[in-house]
């Protein structure tokens, strides 16, 4: 309907004015009682015209009225001017049969859209995942549905650090304390998770120990069988544990690079173009990034190894020759920002096909209540801690629920508390820094995933009772309250909505949208029963209007990679 709505616009600014390429709006107004649609082409017009938006606007609406087809017009039940901007209200009837003809926002690969890479998750062996790889996770899962859903192939893909310092401390602390094997998945990583904490203070307080860590570094890049083997078995504990952990969270990832597979690739290219993109500087190769307004970052060591930028580099290239992108995007904390930046410029000029292809998405830091988190030190709240203890909160919440068989119980409390988690981290933009409260997460009324799989659940007890016929054309004309027709309004703009979010790549916008779903649905039946409704058209009508608010709810919760649920 946007844009319809924007031909018919130009058109009348190209009659009335002379006018063409400009550049305008359609949104939808912040309020509904102006309307399905704001158009904003007067302001835009006003300087150049150096007249009055509102008479500007007037003459437009004027115009497209009378000149515009029958049938865009018949749409609306309104065309006015309020303010300087054009607003269009869509008939009841209109929206009635959007309604009732909607079929799923969500579409599948078209193959028509981009190929995209979204690459997320990215936690390094050796360690446990704390909560910002949770974060990381959800995000990227949300992104590669959003880009997926507006018809793009998305291949999503995860790299993890299994070789380089950390893994050295790990494996130093684990010789440490006599290289024992612990019976479950969970007691290994947490071992290795306690050798590198320890491995890493010996690092920063012994010099032997700094010394004997730095050989296991480098017996690790050239395979030394006194190593290698060790580290073959303990990487296998941390790969295990973090298939378990994506399976969990209904991740997808289908490519999974390892540092130990691809870190000799950047290497390669970086060495090719030592003297033309990179230079020497104290016996290190670095990448002049002032040249082109960035920072100098090195690409190679002085002892001849790769670092993270040239890693990453190399990554990027080896993505592209396995799944040729027209899009590769990557998510990390917003701290690596600049970081990426200079990463970025270097493939490109190293690699010029790929100009414009590589995007970064820097996300906001996560904390808790108890302030930043950190593996090194310690004080980290893992991934499956926060999932953990959330689970534990909700159990309390959902134990005295009736009606339901253990095994309904725990499906139910596991998707309510990942949809508690994802929502939580979900629903502001993750561009920003954000605090997890976890009683917050898990109320059942407010911004919340519980809410939202809640009210979910109550519409499909209301359906449960009911027994009719689908409903006609003719039964919409029974709509007439406020509450009705607001909601109508909304959902219809979930694929519009959709499109949005995957533009902006900002999964906050569904979390928003879903929540203001749920909020419109419980205050049109507070006020528009349907069970204890005697008109039957009108019953079928509100009945057609809760299944489809139902999956509009379950459609944007799955965007957000939360689950539904039946019944609570």
């Amino acid at each position: 309907m946007i844009e319809q709505i924007k031909i018919e616009v130009r058109q009348a600014v190209k009659e009335l004015h002379s006018l063409e390429d400009i550049s305008f709006s359609v949104d939808f107004p912040s309020d509904m009682q102006f309307g399905d649609y704001a158009c904003n082409v007067a302001m835009i017009l006003a300087k150049q015209l150096k007249k009055n938006p509102k008479d500007i606007a007037n003459d437009l609406t004027g115009y497209i009225k009378v000149h515009s087809p029958q049938n865009f017009t018949s749409t609306f039940s309104k065309i006015e001017t309020v303010g300087g901007f054009i607003n269009f209200t869509v008939s009841s009837l209109s929206l009635w049969n959007i309604v009732q003809q909607r079929q799923k926002a969500v579409l599948t690969s078209s193959g028509k859209g981009k190929k995209i890479t979204v690459e997320y998750g990215q936690p390094n062996t050796h360690k446990l995942p704390h909560i910002g790889h949770l974060f990381s996770y959800l995000v990227g899962e949300s992104l590669a549905r959003l880009l997926e859903s507006t018809g793009n192939t998305v291949t999503r893909a995860n790299y993890q650090g299994d070789i380089g310092p950390h893994v050295s401390k790990s494996l130093y602390g684990y010789i440490q304390v006599g290289q024992p094997k612990p019976e479950t998945l969970l007691e290994k990583v947490q071992l290795l998770q306690k050798c590198y904490q320890e491995g890493t203070k010996a690092y920063e307080e012994d010099p032997l120990a700094k010394e004997t860590i730095d050989a296991i570094t480098k017996k690790l890049y050239t395979k030394d069988p006194e190593i290698f083997e060790m580290w073959k078995e303990t990487r296998q504990w941390s790969i295990d544990y973090y298939f378990a952990l994506e399976k969990r969270l209904n991740v997808q990832q289908t490519y999974h690079y390892m540092e130990s597979e691809i870190w000799n690739i950047g290497k390669e290219i970086v060495e090719k173009n030592i003297g033309t993109i990179f230079e020497s500087s104290d016996g290190a190769i670095i990448f002049a990034g002032e040249k082109y307004g960035l920072h100098t970052r090195v690409f190679l060591t002085k002892n001849n190894t790769p670092t993270y930028e040239a890693k990453d580099m190399g990554l990027n290239i080896q993505k592209y020759q396995d799944l040729p992108y027209d899009l590769n995007l990557i998510t990390t904390a917003s701290e690596q920002n600049a970081y990426f930046d200079v990463m970025i410029k270097a493939l490109e000029l190293c690699w010029p096909e790929l100009v414009g292809k590589t995007k970064h998405i820097g996300f906001g830091m996560v904390s808790m209540s108890t302030g930043k988190m950190s593996s090194r030190t310690g004080q980290i709240l893992s991934a499956v801690d926060l999932i953990e203890a959330v689970k534990q909160r909700v159990v309390e919440v959902m134990k005295d629920r009736e009606g339901l068989t253990a095994e309904e119980k725990e499906s139910i409390t596991e998707k309510v508390t990942m949809g508690a988690i994802k929502f939580a981290f979900l629903r502001q933009n993750v561009l920003q820094n954000m605090k997890f409260d976890l009683e917050e997460s898990i109320k059942f009324e407010g911004r919340s995933g519980p809410y939202l799989q809640y009210t979910y659940a109550r519409i499909q007890s209301i359906l449960k009772q009911l027994d009719l016929p689908e409903a006609t054309s003719k039964d919409g004309e029974q709509l007439t309250k406020q509450e009705e027709l607001y909601l109508m309004r909304w959902i219809t703009r979930f694929p519009s909505i959709l499109s949005q979010a995957a533009e902006a790549l900002s999964p906050h916008i569904i979390a928003e949208f879903v929540y203001q779903s749920a909020q419109l649905f419980n205050s049109f039946y507070a006020q528009c029963p349907i069970n204890a409704e005697k008109n039957k058209e009108l019953q079928r009508a509100r009945r057609t209007l809760a299944v489809k608010t139902a999956a509009v709810i379950k459609e944007g919760l799955g965007l957000l990679g939360i689950e539904v649920v039946a019944k609570m």
